[in-house]
């Protein structure tokens, strides 16, 4: 289950594809500043039942970013590329973390014909308040020295607001987040993301509240899951589901981060699993 790289419109793109090709295909997508390693705690056990796609988002990661392409719906418009690319046209489950969730969201309004289910992990787009250290990359000035000269510094004290454990701010992930800063542009990629989404005031309403009420218009099964301690963007946002997407299921776990697919992947699969198996069916007896 190496990754590899493959050809999208002659841009380079970053995939790790697990498990039968026959199989119902399943989409993980990784928030801002982040890469396909996101999901290495949950790849091998959806790849029993499911074709799993991780894909760094383009733009971010290793993979070619496409020109201009800094919008929620662009990102989603550039990972549908992608599977497009792999020859995966199916309707698929969608897993998206973060800034993932949103594009995974706007992947079902966008093209509703691509996806089956959706499941959100601490989501971007339910509400304005977001870490400090991401608001930061959108004051024109500051933004552009912070993506110009990350520091090992500044990344691992990110990771340590991503996670409620400690012990999971690695050397391999700080490692990781560093080589990528310096082989790639995926910072000021992410600069160019933040302050298209975010503001120093925090997340804009207008990209969120167009979202979420198309979402709501063209509703496809929906669930929820976040982490009771999230500091990135906190659980208080989780209240905004039941007002937004009241078809949606929602899972607040105790003691828990902003990645609960790799903080707790066991309490993780053990509740998408399930959810995974019944959209299908709710969606084989829609046909």
């Amino acid at each position: 289950m190496i990754s590899q790289f493959i050809d999208v419109d002659g841009r380079r793109a970053r995939v790790k594809v697990a498990g039968d090709d026959a199989a119902p295909p399943l989409v993980l997508v990784h928030g801002i500043s982040s890469s396909l390693e996101d999901w290495a705690a949950v790849i091998s056990a959806f790849a029993v039942d499911y074709r799993v796609i991780a894909l760094d988002v383009p733009g971010f990661g290793y993979s070619d970013p496409v020109p201009d392409a800094y919008s929620i719906n662009a990102l989603a418009d550039a990972a549908i590329g992608v599977l497009d690319a792999l020859g995966e046209t199916r309707p698929a489950h969608w897993i998206g973390n973060s800034l993932g969730g949103a594009i995974s969201l706007a992947a079902s309004v966008r093209r509703p014909d691509r996806v089956t289910s959706l499941i959100l992990i601490s989501p971007a787009g339910f509400g304005s308040s977001v870490t400090p250290l991401l608001r930061s990359l959108t004051i024109p000035v500051l933004g552009k020295v912070i993506a110009a000269h990350p520091s090992r510094s500044s990344v691992t004290m990110l990771h340590r607001q991503v996670f409620a454990d400690p012990a999971l701010v690695t050397r391999y992930r700080i490692d990781h987040a560093m080589a990528i800063s310096a082989e790639t542009d995926a910072d000021e990629f992410s600069r160019r993301v933040a302050a298209q989404v975010a503001s120093i005031g925090g997340v804009r309403k207008q990209w969120r509240r167009e979202l979420l009420a198309q979402a709501a218009a063209a509703p496809v099964p929906t669930l929820v899951i976040w982490g009771a301690k999230d500091r990135i963007l906190p659980a208080d946002h989780a209240a905004s589901v039941r007002r937004e997407l009241p078809h949606a299921d929602l899972v607040v776990l105790p003691g828990v981060g902003h990645m609960a697919q790799l903080e707790v992947p066991e309490r993780f699969l053990a509740i998408a699993e399930p959810f995974l198996i019944a959209s299908a069916a709710e969606a084989t007896a829609s046909r």
